[in-house]
């Protein structure tokens, strides 16, 4: 009998440590900056596109209601076409600046862009973006959330669903899984996102992001499937 008390006292912390308790509280401060890789993967007319990027993101506010403000800078770096690169020329293609700001559960509430604005900026930070739970969040958790339509911003509504997943090691971080999905639920080309995002485990910073979009909105008529990947350099 005390064996098997033993045994079963033995699995049960065996198990529970499988389990973690994260609070996804973006810990960062004033002029923290972080560079990542991007690519997009596309068919067009039957040949396969890839644009990579460099983005820098960096922190220029950061408010004691949990809001920030980063300054974010696009370079593309290459880009393919059935295999083959393109040629991006001797001064490549100039890089895109904006500001964005992000309140504390994750949705993006402003954008600022340097040249015109994208007028499905927000859709497509809605689709992509990596919303907060409210409180801590346990392994095989799962939260949800909806996005409001909003004409002055040009978005539609969503819906989000998040699943907290394994801690992993990627790019030298100790992070944890969130799987997501997120579908716009009107407009005449509702676009869809599903994919998995790497948080890093001691400030909450997204180290990576892999997804599969169908719809992924381009302009106000287009859209395109795509795979998007995202993942930090430093």
């Amino acid at each position: 009998m005390l064996k098997k008390a033993l045994l079963f006292a033995l699995l049960c912390t065996s198990s529970a440590s499988f389990a973690g308790t994260y609070d996804f509280a973006r810990k960062v401060k004033v002029g923290d900056t972080f560079t990542y890789n991007q690519t997009l993967k596309y068919k067009e007319e039957d040949s396969e596109i890839e644009m990579l990027q460099k983005s820098t993101m960096k922190y220029i506010k950061v408010n004691d209601d949990g809001s920030v403000v980063i300054a974010q800078e696009d370079t593309p770096t290459s880009m393919t076409a059935g295999g083959e690169k393109i040629d991006l020329g001797e001064e490549g293609v100039p890089s895109t600046k904006s500001e964005m700001t992000i309140l504390k559960n994750g949705v993006t509430d402003g954008i600022k862009e340097e040249e015109a604005d994208n007028p499905v900026a927000y859709r497509l930070a809605n689709l992509t973006g990596f919303i907060r739970p409210k409180n801590q969040a346990e392994t095989g958790d799962v939260w949800e959330f909806e996005f409001k339509a909003d004409e002055k911003k040009h978005s539609v509504a969503a819906k989000a669903k998040y699943k907290v997943g394994e801690e992993e090691d990627v790019a030298g971080f100790k992070c944890v899984k969130v799987t997501f999905e997120v579908a716009e639920t009107e407009g005449k080309n509702p676009g869809k996102v599903k994919g998995a995002y790497w948080i890093r485990i001691s400030d909450g910073v997204e180290v990576k992001m892999v997804a599969d979009a169908e719809k992924l909105p381009i302009d106000e008529e287009d859209s395109i499937d795509a795979h998007l990947t995202l993942e930090i350099v430093h």
